[in-house]
């Protein structure tokens, strides 16, 4: 929520012409809680597959990686000349990436009270 709640900020601050101070606020927002997740939802997913960890680490990697490359030409599309483009994909991968939670976790709890 922290993501998308920066992804709104960064939004916001691009087409408001608002300058650096709401860039910032939105990427602190964006990126602050990346630390915290991406090792610990790393590790627990690995953590039943400790014979297949780096392998399945290895991939992880690579997903990452070429997700990257594969958004980061829909950024240059809008141009150089404002950071909406960027705000905007930014935005887009947070919005779903919070979707994609609150539809697992809802089949999750589902799941969970059918048993």
């Amino acid at each position: 929520m922290l993501q998308t709640l920066g992804g709104a900020v960064l939004v916001g601050g691009a087409l408001a012409g608002a300058g650096l101070p709401s860039i910032l606020v939105g990427y602190l927002l964006v990126v602050a809680p990346l630390g915290l997740v991406l090792p610990n939802s790393t590790a627990l997913a690995l953590a039943d597959h400790g014979g297949h960890a780096g392998s399945a680490s290895a991939i992880l990697g690579a997903i990452a990686y070429l997700t990257g490359a594969a958004i980061a030409p829909l950024v240059s599309v809008g141009g150089t000349t404002t950071a909406l483009p960027s705000a905007l994909v930014i935005a887009g991968a947070a919005t779903a990436g919070l979707l994609v939670l609150l539809a697992l976790t809802a089949r999750h709890q589902v799941a969970a009270t059918s048993v």
